[in-house]
């Protein structure tokens, strides 16, 4: 979905909330203009492990593991590294973390391919439903409030078409408001409608309803009413933005000094985003809850970062081969052609080094994104005929 808003091929998405600051920022593929438009909900997240894994009570324990994200530009990313370091484990060298399409990880979960993930709702709910795994942490009991996905939009769009724009954005906070303010049984009746095949196409609707109504079993024997398990809040505070990027400076996904005011009031439509929040309703608070990630407070993002425990924060950028020669440039083309080969022969498992700057290293980012994406095809593939082999047998 990133690259077909990058590349104009689409005018907005749902889209992870740090993936616009990494384009903008040109840290992960195309360098490109996107806007946070609006924040679509708070928590809504959970670290799940795997059912072998049910007498873990310490973090320590978890060394070794091999954890699923969605993506490596994501809040379920940078929650997961931030609870493992708070936690005594380093998540750079202590565990493996891998990136993982959502849909997928309840099966990966039950292959054992991971041990555990932090992925949005309903994913978590479902390894629980199957009895595979259990519920370790709910997100909003790492950082209460912290934001998950967004929609984000391209400036061009904006630009061009401001008033659609705009009924863009009223029409995804009416929904939001609505859901902030359903009631248990109005958020089980919206889960039952969202779970049909052209929504979620989830088969069972139990687990949605149950990760968006709060009333859950967490697969250890414990029952909970938790009704802000998710919430529906959309102020895409700067707070957010700048914590965000400073867990970009904690893991070496972002070197150097950058200026955090600047990128962040560049991407974030925080003033527009609040008012008209505000006409429809919402009681918008002063600042935000940043009661979970204490002592952070937007003020010094740097220097908060540079305390963390496990930072891995770097000065200079990683240098990139440039070609200028046709004979380079042949021969990139020639190893590029090696790996399609390679692929085609149903070789779902090959990746490039991202060995050069400009299109050639983008080239090699698409490689990769392309091959992941067909293994999890693949995969989802192979879900599917167990599944329809157990109904057969």
């Amino acid at each position: 979905m990133k690259e077909l808003l990058v590349y104009d091929y689409i005018d907005a998405a749902h889209m992870l909330s740090p993936l616009p600051l990494a384009c903008a920022l040109g840290i992960d593929g195309k360098k490109a203009e996107l806007r946070v438009a609006t924040i679509q909900n708070v928590n809504g997240q959970a670290f799940t492990l795997s059912i072998k894994h049910l007498s873990i009570r310490n973090v320590r324990e978890m060394e070794g593991f091999t954890l699923g994200v969605p993506y490596k530009f994501s809040m379920h990313y940078y929650l997961l590294c931030y609870y493992l370091a708070a936690n005594g484990l380093n998540p750079l060298k202590d565990v493996t973390i891998k990136e993982v399409v959502p849909p997928l990880m309840p099966y990966y979960l039950r292959k054992r391919i991971l041990d555990g993930f932090l992925c949005a709702d309903p994913f978590n709910q479902i390894p629980v439903h199957q009895k595979t795994g259990f519920i370790y942490i709910l997100s909003k009991d790492i950082w209460y409030g912290h934001p998950c996905c967004s929609v984000a939009t391209s400036q061009n769009f904006i630009d061009k078409y401001p008033n659609t724009y705009k009924v863009l954005l009223h029409s995804i906070l009416e929904a939001e408001y609505r859901l902030h303010y359903a009631t248990v049984e109005e958020r089980k009746g919206i889960a039952k409608e969202i779970s049909a095949p052209y929504y979620l196409d989830q088969e069972d609707y139990i687990p949605v309803a149950q990760s968006l109504s709060g009333e859950f079993p967490d697969g250890k024997g414990g029952t909970f009413f938790i009704p802000d398990r998710i919430d529906f809040i959309p102020y895409p505070w700067v707070e957010y933005g700048k914590w965000i990027l400073s867990q970009m400076q904690r893991w070496s996904q972002l070197p150097g000094k950058v200026n955090y005011n600047d990128i962040v009031e560049s991407v974030f439509e925080t003033e527009e985003n609040i008012e008209l929040a505000k006409s429809l309703g919402f009681k918008v608070p002063y600042k935000p809850n940043l009661g979970g990630i204490q002592p952070f407070t937007g003020k010094d993002p740097f220097n908060y970062m540079i305390k963390q425990p496990f930072c891995a924060f770097v000065e200079e950028p990683k240098t990139f081969r440039k070609r200028t020669s046709i004979e380079s440039y042949n021969t990139y083309f020639t190893d590029f052609n090696r790996h399609m080969a390679y692929v085609a022969g149903g070789n779902l498992d090959e990746q490039m080094e991202i060995t050069d700057s400009g299109e050639v290293g983008l080239s090699q980012q698409l490689f990769n994104e392309l091959t992941l994406n067909m293994r999890f095809m693949k995969n989802k593939l192979q879900e599917s005929n167990e599944m329809l082999e157990q109904r057969v047998n």
